[in-house]
């Protein structure tokens, strides 16, 4: 039962979110093959987008078992610096024993794969085929699921802003 410590393992916890990622990912394809064609998986750079997605996501969930993200609460620095003070302290597991650096790692990663999403759907060289507007028009799932990356990260990036302008 519930105890009165609530914290769980950051190694569980990652499990336990990329089982459910892989599980509803699975289902999303799944329905949308049902609601449109079936269509091929996805290849390069979008291949490699959504891996960088699931990747930020995992990283996100070290952070959240160590409740990392108390520590540095401002963007882009940490602390006095981009590196934080305590980067490296735990050796060779450092990116997932010490949440400085998984909060670090996270925050580089989750920029690394905006970068890539905005690359794929509005970036130099993106076309009405395969760029944003392409993207939302389309009648195939696969279009579909390439633009619903960058939707959810353009939403998280206009709370994150709506919040920091609040305060």
């Amino acid at each position: 039962g519930l105890t009165e410590v609530a914290s769980v393992s950051q190694y569980r916890l990652a499990v336990h979110l990329g089982t459910a990622l892989v599980i509803f990912s699975l289902l999303l394809w799944s329905g949308l093959d049902l609601i449109y064609q079936p269509s091929r998986r996805p290849t390069g750079h979008m291949m490699g987008s959504l891996v960088l997605i699931a990747i930020t996501i995992l990283a996100g969930a070290l952070v959240a078992g160590m409740d990392a993200g108390l520590l540095y609460n401002e963007y882009p620095l940490m602390g006095d610096g981009l590196l934080p003070v305590e980067y490296g302290e735990a050796g060779t597991w450092d990116a997932f024993e010490n949440p400085a650096s998984a909060q670090f790692h996270h925050r580089w990663i989750a920029a690394l794969t905006f970068a890539a999403c905005w690359r794929l759907g509005c970036g130099p060289g993106a076309t009405a085929a395969n760029g944003w507007v392409g993207r939302c028009l389309a009648r195939s799932h696969y279009n579909f699921c390439s633009a619903l990356p960058l939707c959810c990260m353009a939403c998280q990036s206009h709370l994150a802003a709506c919040i920091r302008l609040a305060r």
